[in-house]
């Protein structure tokens, strides 16, 4: 904005102001700040993981969206009373390394988070600002906009104006809201996609390292997966077995137990039974040729239109057994 530069002159420049009060300088910067918001989207949504999205949402916060000092919180899964930091910019306007720090969830937090909140982010003029240590280091305005997963409130991206002392402008606050919607929307994707990795890192670790063969066959008893157990009870690699049918792998006893297991599960589908997980025992060929006496449980997978998707079952050595009757 342009100061008088005479208060008595009625001839001194003023810029121009829409109906909201923005000249159109506000409103160019504006119009490249929501460019540069759009940019860093896509960076954002490359990111590796939650925690390096927040560190790269600060740093582009403070250097391409013109924020002064701001700072990503979430809700400590373990104390819900508590916000965990992640990164922030320091006093000195470098980036900080947050997330040891873990602050209480005041007043001001709570009004921020209400529902108020979505219409625009609560703005507060002439408070105490803190650094790192939560102790008081001066006064000015901060602005705190929620970030949500759906409608269930996460944290909050706070900012403050300790560096410039400049007043938060109403431009400054729409940014922020969608920044913490653009955060909130990542940051959720990323939350579930490690919890997706974690889930299949421990099915990966149990599979590889049990005794039983997990696996999995589409509609037609093509196998789709076999645990790398296969390998010590049966003598295959996985790449020998996936792509081929089971009934290969079966003595022409076997064959029938499974045709009859199969042609029980039609009907009972088609009355409307769901089908129970019984074990069966059969022999299964070796690579070598020579045959082992398995237990074998099988579980049929349904899509979402109840139609069968296929089976997933476990296979498990019961040759010692058979050998002590």
């Amino acid at each position: 904005m342009y100061e008088l530069s005479d208060k008595d002159s009625t001839a001194a420049f003023q810029p121009k102001l829409d109906a909201d009060g923005r000249s159109h300088a506000d409103e160019v910067l504006f119009s490249r700040r929501l460019e540069s918001l759009n940019r860093i989207s896509l960076e954002l949504a490359a990111a590796p993981s939650r925690d390096e999205l927040c560190k790269i949402a600060v740093k582009n916060g403070r250097r391409r969206l013109g924020f002064d000092r701001l700072s990503i919180w979430f809700i400590d899964s373990d104390d819900p009373s508590r916000l965990r930091g992640t990164w922030g910019i320091d006093e000195s306007g470098e980036l900080r390394d947050e997330r040891g720090i873990l602050a209480s969830i005041d007043a001001v937090y709570l009004y921020a988070s209400c529902p108020e909140s979505e219409i625009a982010p609560a703005l507060f003029n002439d408070v105490d600002l803190y650094d790192g240590e939560n102790r008081v280091i001066g006064r000015g305005d901060r602005c705190i906009a929620p970030i949500r997963h759906g409608r269930s409130v996460v944290g909050c991206i706070d900012f403050d104006n300790l560096l410039s002392g400049k007043p938060i402008l109403e431009l400054q606050r729409e940014l922020i809201q969608l920044y913490a919607r653009v955060v909130g929307q990542l940051t959720g994707l990323k939350a579930a996609e490690e919890k997706l990795r974690r889930s299949e890192e421990r099915y990966r670790f149990m599979t590889e390292h049990m005794a039983d063969i997990i696996w999995q066959a589409d509609r037609r008893f093509i196998l789709t997966y076999v645990s790398p157990s296969d390998k010590a009870v049966r003598g295959f690699d996985a790449d020998e077995v996936i792509g081929k049918p089971i009934f290969s792998f079966l003595t022409p006893e076997g064959i029938n137990t499974l045709n009859f297991l199969n042609q029980k599960r039609e009907r009972e589908d088609s009355a409307g039974i769901p089908m129970k997980s019984t074990p069966y025992e059969l022999q299964m060929k070796r690579k070598d040729g020579s045959l082992v006496w398995v237990e074998v449980l099988v579980n049929p997978v349904y899509d979402a239109e109840g139609k069968l998707d296929g089976f997933l079952g476990v296979t498990r050595d019961i040759s010692k057994r058979k050998k002590s009757l």
